[in-house]
């Protein structure tokens, strides 16, 4: 029954990286994003294991040339997850969107259309959620370890109230043209890989799989079916059938006794943001119930 929800949240898994928005679609934050010394974060990608992994790094890397900043690369879908709740949460708070409009019908109707919005944010196509950030945002600035997001209002008033920005600008003070939201992160170094933790609820894991524990858990699932299908005699044939080392096989294999509700968490990953297969061999209790 495990493996049955392994190997189905495997195929749901592969069916929604098939269907994620095209590689030719522009990336969120490009051009929008920046370091605090101002210089600017780049869309890039690398490919491992025919899988494309994309990111935002530094320009001083991509050209080779001014100081290194501590962080010089972020992985691309953390980050914009992280914007895109960001934009959620301001939208359930109509009163924000709203401050510097003139009182007058037009004020409450924002308001209405934020909230409105707001209740169907999560539903949204992420394209959909993309072509209405990219519009309103202006700038993100990256710290060590704050997030600094302006929103153009006029642009957010005009996309509620389906104007123009011209007709909205003579609603608004001009000196709260501007949001800015504020949020922190952790940066979280697996191997060669950064992860940035962001608190979008302040209680859980932002739900982004780690693809090194997934496949862990795969492999060692297949593994442990094979071997009680007598289709593996032992760990020497695993070797030799794999390809993989003794070392690699005895670390990974151990992934196949952990309990549903870890295997899950792994799958959906809301799994602590510290979890990984060090902590998981340091000593995972064999009892489901601890």
């Amino acid at each position: 029954e495990l493996w049955n929800k392994v190997a189905a949240r495997l195929k749901e898994n592969n069916q929604a990286h098939r269907t994620e928005k095209s590689q030719s679609t522009p990336s969120l934050l490009t051009g929008k994003l920046f370091d605090s010394n101002g210089v600017r974060f780049t869309p890039t990608h690398a490919v491992k294991n025919a899988k494309r992994y994309r990111y935002y790094t530094s320009q001083v890397v991509v050209r080779k040339a001014g100081v290194k900043p501590v962080i010089t690369r972020f992985p691309a879908q953390e980050l914009e997850k992280f914007i895109t709740t960001q934009i959620g949460l301001l939208l359930q708070t109509p009163a924000k969107c709203t401050a510097g409009m003139k009182n007058s019908p037009s004020k409450g109707l924002a308001a209405e259309r934020a909230k409105e919005m707001a209740s169907r944010w999560t539903k949204l196509e992420t394209s959909e959620q993309y072509e209405f950030v990219r519009y309103i945002l202006r700038r993100v600035t990256v710290g060590q370890t704050t997030v600094w997001i302006e929103i153009d209002r006029i642009r957010l008033l005009a996309t509620l109230l389906r104007e123009r920005p011209e007709a909205v600008r003579p609603m608004c003070a001009d000196k709260l043209s501007i949001i800015r939201l504020t949020g922190d992160f952790q940066v979280l170094r697996r191997g060669g890989q950064v992860r940035v933790i962001l608190p979008l609820d302040g209680s859980e894991s932002d739900g982004i799989r780690v693809p090194s524990l997934v496949k862990a858990i795969v492999r060692a699932r297949d593994w442990h079916e094979q071997i009680l299908a007598g289709e593996i005699e032992s760990i020497d044939h695993l070797t030799k059938k794999s390809g993989l080392t003794r070392t690699y096989i005895m670390r990974i294999i151990q992934c196949a006794f952990l309990s549903p509700r870890i295997v899950d968490a792994i799958l959906n990953g809301t799994h602590g943001p510290n979890l990984s297969l060090k902590s998981i061999r340091a000593g995972v209790p064999i009892d489901w119930r601890q």
